[in-house]
């Protein structure tokens, strides 16, 4: 009848509950990071939901990083790890992930010495015929590839860097304590990008996916000159970049 008020059935009130990836979301993040996500009919019956729903809940929730592919392409529970960049903070991953209690393995892939690339002698301001010893290598967490970088270091403050660092050094540290220089943040930019076709391959990731993408000059303190430069890709669905910016402005931090 017209002006009648339709009783709210069954069907009503669940379409007004939590979505299936909300409750899926919730379902999963109980359970212990790295674990592997079951199959999309046990967790249906869980939910009392379809298996279909169930697996376009989990593209949404790859989307989110909620759940990730490891090298066997199976999803699990995923678990970022903070990455902090600000004020005074040193860049470098191995540093950057310490407070987070998570262990980084470092392998230095490949080390040569050549003549410095037009970008980077304007970013390091060394002259054209000036030498960087250039590092390509590879960051990983339980054995898992998470991030690359290529690093080129001024090759006159550093003899004998590829024997100092081994395969395994923090870069960063064998510039403090091997050559006693005092290596202090210039500046650093982070963004979301493709990479280019070689990344994807050096992470043992399909396709080209959007990764972040972290740019920075570490300077030498104590001869006030540039130091190094890094390059490096994370992957998102692994690191939660955090960018933490000294609030002062002006003398006395007013503003």
């Amino acid at each position: 009848m017209e002006g009648q008020v339709q009783p709210v059935g069954i069907g009503a009130s669940r379409a007004a509950g939590p979505r299936v990836v909300d409750r899926l979301e919730a379902n999963l993040t109980r359970r212990a990071p790295g674990s592997d996500v079951p199959d999309a009919a046990v967790l249906a019956e869980e939910l009392e939901t379809t298996p279909g729903a169930v697996r376009r809940a989990l593209t949404e929730l790859e989307r989110r990083f909620v759940v990730r592919r490891n090298q066997t392409r199976h999803l699990v529970v995923s678990s970022r790890i903070d990455y902090r960049i600000g004020s005074g903070m040193l860049p470098g991953l191995t540093e950057a992930v310490a407070a987070s209690g998570v262990t980084v393995r470092s392998e230095t892939e490949r080390v040569r010495l050549q003549r410095v690339p037009p970008r980077v002698r304007l970013e390091l301001d060394i002259g054209r015929m000036s030498r960087v010893h250039v590092l390509s290598r590879r960051r990983f967490v339980d054995d898992e590839p998470v991030a690359c970088s290529v690093s080129y270091v001024v090759a006159d403050l550093t003899p004998g860097l590829p024997d100092r660092l081994g395969t395994e050094g923090s870069l960063h540290a064998t510039l403090r304590e091997a050559f006693g220089l005092h290596p202090v943040p210039a500046w650093v930019r982070a963004e979301m990008d493709v990479p280019p076709v070689d990344i994807p391959r050096r992470l043992k990731l399909g396709g080209r996916p959007v990764l972040v993408s972290i740019r920075s000059r570490t300077d030498c303190a104590r001869l006030g000159r540039p130091l190094e430069v890094t390059a490096s890709w994370l992957r998102p669905d692994v690191f939660r970049v955090v960018l933490e910016v000294n609030g002062a402005t002006g003398v006395g931090g007013a503003a």
